[in-house]
């Protein structure tokens, strides 16, 4: 089970050995409750917008928990073009 720590989310079991933790925090932006659940669902979250990189750069994205590697990854929108 789950639950909020402050800064990020952690199982319950700690204290059994369990070690997963959800930052609340990327990248300057708060992930909502209703988007963690997504990501512990195996699902990507809605598009988060402002998401701020290293270099100061801002992007949008959606969130996807990779659970072989244990993080959570960022995936981009693809690209419409069109043919005018």
């Amino acid at each position: 089970m789950i639950q909020d720590k402050a800064k990020f989310y952690g199982c319950t079991n700690y204290q059994g050995g369990c070690t997963f933790t959800l930052p609340k925090k990327v990248l300057g932006k708060t992930i909502s409750q209703s988007n963690i659940k997504k990501l512990l669902n195996g699902e990507r979250t809605n598009l988060i917008k402002g998401f701020k990189s290293k270099k100061g750069k801002k992007f949008d994205a959606f969130l996807r928990y990779d659970a072989e590697g244990q993080k959570v990854k960022f995936e981009f929108q693809k690209k419409v073009t069109t043919n005018a």
